[in-house]
């Protein structure tokens, strides 16, 4: 379990006066480095070694965006292995004595020459450091997106360097950037999201990237939109986003 404070920036905040939700993303990567750093298991320490983690899913719930009338915030995190297959990464951001935002991630273990996966136990440096991992009895379902029938947006965009990570791909942070800023632009300034699942396919190096989203019908309240996220022919992601009216 880590545990860090963070004082209120103003390159946190959109022009509502919210954290920004990518930004959110952003420092949920930064504290899982500095827990799993603590295991000598950060992506870092890991390449060393020819491995790293690779996200497979992501599900994001906030009850309220943290604003800047809220001065600072604390983020905690902690993992849980998964039938030794994947490991699963809780997030909780907190104000105060209120929970503003939780978090789930699914990491797998990879052989970064070969791409492929690896069972933690038959991995010498995670068996020697299964104590970074915390017991979590919940019962968290993956999340699973469904494809889209009718796209009703397309989006092009291009993957800049500094959009690509350690292991040479297009950071996960962005394909949430990529996949919310298609939503209809009349949204953005009186909702926010509230849920987001992405599920990552395939690995995006550089290159042409296309996003397409259709928005679902039938909800009661907020609106929700399915996102597609393709390059080089293949579909590399695909994202549910539900947005409701933003809370004071």
């Amino acid at each position: 379990m880590t545990e860090i404070d963070y004082a209120m920036l103003y390159g946190f905040l959109d022009p509502n006066k919210n954290v920004k939700f990518t930004k959110l993303i952003e420092i949920f990567q930064d504290v899982s480095e500095i827990d799993a750093a603590k295991f000598c298991v950060s992506v870092p320490q890991l390449l060393e070694h020819g491995l790293t983690w690779m996200l497979r899913r992501y599900r994001v719930t906030v009850h309220r965006l943290p604003s800047g009338a809220d001065k600072g915030f604390r983020v905690k995190t902690f993992a849980t292995p998964v039938r030794n297959l994947y490991s699963r990464r809780k997030f909780e951001l907190w104000c105060g004595e209120e929970l503003l935002v939780e978090a789930y991630a699914w990491y797998v273990l990879i052989d970064f020459a070969a791409a492929k996966p690896i069972r933690f136990d038959r991995c010498e440096i995670l068996k020697n450091n299964m104590n970074m991992f915390c017991t979590d009895t919940n019962e968290v379902p993956e999340p699973r997106v469904q494809s889209l029938n009718e796209p009703m947006v397309s989006k092009d965009y291009e993957v800049r360097w500094q959009e690509l990570d350690l292991n040479r791909h297009t950071n996960h942070s962005v394909f949430f950037t990529w996949a919310l800023e298609t939503v209809p632009k009349d949204i953005e300034n009186h909702m926010s999201p509230h849920i987001v699942e992405v599920e990552f396919l395939h690995q995006i190096p550089f290159g042409l990237v296309t996003v397409e989203t259709e928005e679902l019908q039938g909800q009661s309240s907020g609106r929700q939109f399915l996102h597609s996220i393709k390059t080089g022919g293949r579909e590399a992601g695909r994202v549910y986003s539900f947005w409701e009216e933003l809370k004071d």
